[in-house]
């Protein structure tokens, strides 16, 4: 799946600092504190403390030690305890009865990934930016569905009925750029995930002033049905897509090609370590974990094994341009030369 993100959101580090304020009666607690076991707030504080990269929310952090109340199914409080460890909360958070409850002890202090400090004062604050995060991991979710690599989005069905784009389909990177296939044609476009209020939405704009914009440039509420269906729904219609993958095709060509990043200007980004397999599949050299692969703008820095570019964000100095590609194995010193084409 690629990886997706362009929005811009913040990660919490979330600071217990309930060891100085002052004592207060925690004997037992109002229904509008407790944080109820198998609650979703409860749930989604406990994804907080999960360890599994899977399951845990990721912008978010606690940082450790604070105290956390426990109260029974009458809200009177249970046992008092000093979580100090992510380990720690998470194992008591799953090893609670069902009725019982917790309470956090407030204020709790967040830092922003800017290096804001923000207070939180009471539950619903705290639950805000849980729902923040949630919403984040949602749309990467999301753009990760829609932009997985030998994958497109297939149109199978219309509200109405009568449903002229069935097998149309959509193609999108991960720059949120999409092409959209339709009746031997292809549309150029944008696709854009974001949230109004606590809604999923996804907006589609093609560059075309035919029936097929006419259709497709909406703001669309999007239902993630499974990983493999989506429902599109505006004011008047209803459209299900449908995820396709098919197996990557051999190289038939060192051409690789990345968007500009002006218009015009032809300059583009290009991760090189994204060709290595193709190259390596097109003139049928084995890669193993010995195999060392680096990209040179000129064939005697590629031989002398200098000057190696950068494979994760490197950008053209003229356009097109070929590279030198050298592969060595460092156990036998066997070295392979090719090249590539790229084009912004």
């Amino acid at each position: 799946m690629k990886n997706h993100s362009k929005y811009l959101l913040y990660a919490f580090i979330i600071i217990a600092s309930s060891c100085t304020n002052e004592q207060v009666d925690t004997s037992s607690i109002g229904t509008e504190d407790a944080i109820t076991v198998n609650s979703e707030f409860y749930n989604n504080i406990e994804r907080v403390a999960d360890k599994n990269p899977d399951n845990k929310l990721v912008c978010i952090d606690f940082i450790y030690a604070f105290t956390l109340n426990i109260f029974d199914e009458e809200l009177e409080l249970s046992e008092v305890q000093i979580i100090s460890s992510d380990l720690e909360f998470s194992n008591l958070l799953g090893s609670l009865e069902e009725g019982y409850s917790i309470s956090l002890s407030y204020p709790i202090n967040s830092i922003t990934n800017e290096g804001e400090i923000v207070e939180i004062t009471n539950n619903e604050d705290l639950k805000a930016i849980i729902d923040t995060c949630l919403k984040e991991e949602v749309i990467t979710y999301c753009n990760g569905l829609l932009t997985q690599l030998e994958c497109v989005w297939k149109v199978t069905y219309n509200e109405e009925g009568n449903n002229d784009f069935e097998n149309a389909y959509f193609d999108v990177d991960d720059y949120g750029a999409v092409s959209f296939f339709h009746d031997e044609n292809e549309y150029f476009g944008t696709w854009i995930a974001f949230y109004i209020e606590d809604e999923l939405h996804l907006n589609i704009s093609l560059d075309d002033n035919t029936l097929v914009a006419e259709n497709w440039n909406f703001d669309w509420k999007a239902t993630i049905i499974d990983s493999n269906n989506m429902q599109l729904k505006n004011n008047s219609s209803v459209f299900l897509i449908e995820k396709e993958c098919f197996e990557p095709e051999p190289c038939s060509a060192f051409e690789f090609e990345a968007c500009e990043l002006n218009q015009d200007e032809g300059i583009a980004e290009f991760h090189l370590e994204d060709y290595i397999t193709c190259v390596a599949n097109y003139i049928n050299y084995e890669v193993s974990e010995n195999t060392i692969v680096t990209f040179h703008e000129i064939l005697s820095d590629a031989e002398n094994n200098i000057n190696a570019l950068p494979t994760l964000a490197y950008t053209n100095t003229i356009n097109p341009q070929f590279l030198s590609v050298r592969l060595e194995n460092s156990e036998t010193f066997e070295v392979v030369f090719t090249s590539i084409e790229i084009i912004a």
